[in-house]
């Protein structure tokens, strides 16, 4: 790819031609000539010029094309803004990342930004397509990636136990959360025809650790189906699946175990339509507590309800009479303890 005429003068005329470059060559895996790549670096920091307190590019122009360059590639897009300095100039909380060490006790694959990149080549993967096979790659999925542990250089700390040095993030998915909103406000990500939601971005990157640093075995069916069940928990899955896949251990292979027990259970308990996890309809309703237990509305008709369903989901109760018989059972209990 080059420019006609001279590089910076072309660039200089509209800056927008600076990311429009770098997508075209994401999209058509064509390489830049070396002018037009030196006039691209050289410029780059144009991109947050302002005239008379606005911006020269608009953020709406920025978010189309980097939307558009996430979804040709993942990585190739990551590497291609990581080679123009792009990171520096629109994304230093990426850019954050390089300086951060994960230590080596669960990452060996480097610190956080190298794992950053893992995650997104992980994404562009045959054993993605392999893991979710009737699923085509979504921005949100792709920028939730992205973001999933831009929280970490703010929540690093150190602790000695029996002489070894441990490296935490406690914390580090809130955080991230809150500069996910940030950098979508900044950039005007949702702008593109809504394929980044602000506000669900943000869910996916606090809670990409659901289920992995848990107990699942502990967890309750009515938890776990909230979180990963319809297209949110379809696109938190595949998030958690890639930053398992890139979170390399002392044996140099993917640390995956927490992932399977997840989607092991996870299969258990709820059913799977078009490759998405869904739960099965409600046994019960209020009205059927109500009824069945001669009961008025209030809080205690939620709490039968949450019986039931956990029920339901651990396949316990699997007909709406045995939910009566249920939910009459509870509501004694409950009267007694009252």
């Amino acid at each position: 790819l080059r420019t006609v005429g001279k590089p910076r003068e072309r660039c200089g005329e509209d800056y927008s031609r600076l990311l429009r470059l770098l997508r075209f060559a994401v999209q058509l895996g064509f390489s830049v000539e070396p002018k037009t790549a030196t006039a691209a670096r050289t410029l780059m920091p144009r991109l947050t010029a302002k005239r008379k307190d606005t911006f020269i590019v608009p953020r709406e122009v920025l978010a189309e094309q980097l939307v558009k360059m996430f979804l040709a590639n993942p990585v190739v897009a990551f590497d291609m803004l990581d080679r123009y300095g792009v990171f520096r100039v629109l994304l230093p909380e990426v850019e954050a990342l390089r300086g951060c060490d994960h230590g080596k006790q669960y990452h060996h694959e480097g610190n956080v930004f190298r794992h950053t990149r893992l995650a997104m080549e992980r994404l562009h993967s045959a054993a993605f397509r392999r893991t979710f096979p009737k699923t085509e790659l979504s921005a949100f999925v792709i920028f939730g990636t992205l973001f999933h542990d831009i929280g970490k250089p703010w929540n690093r700390t150190i602790a000695v136990k029996n002489g070894k040095r441990h490296v935490h993030f406690y914390g580090h998915e809130g955080v991230g959360a809150a500069l996910a909103t940030k950098i979508c406000e900044r950039l005007k990500l949702t702008s593109y025809n809504g394929l980044v939601p602000r506000d669900d971005l943000a869910w996916l990157v606090r809670h990409h650790l659901i289920g992995i640093e848990q107990n699942v075995a502990v967890m309750r069916a009515t938890t776990l189906a909230k979180y990963f069940s319809g297209e949110r928990g379809a696109a938190l899955l595949q998030v958690l699946w890639a930053d398992r896949a890139a979170s390399i251990g002392a044996d140099g292979k993917p640390a995956m175990q927490p992932y399977r027990i997840l989607r092991r259970r996870l299969n258990h308990l709820l059913t799977k339509r078009r490759g998405i996890l869904e739960e099965p309809a409600p046994l019960a309703s209020g009205h059927d507590v109500m009824r069945w237990c001669k009961l008025l509305a209030g809080p205690t008709i939620g709490v039968i309800l949450a019986r039931i369903r956990e029920a339901q989901l651990t396949k316990r109760v699997t007909t709406k009479q045995q939910a009566r018989v249920l939910a009459v059972s509870a509501a004694k209990e409950l009267r007694r303890n009252d």
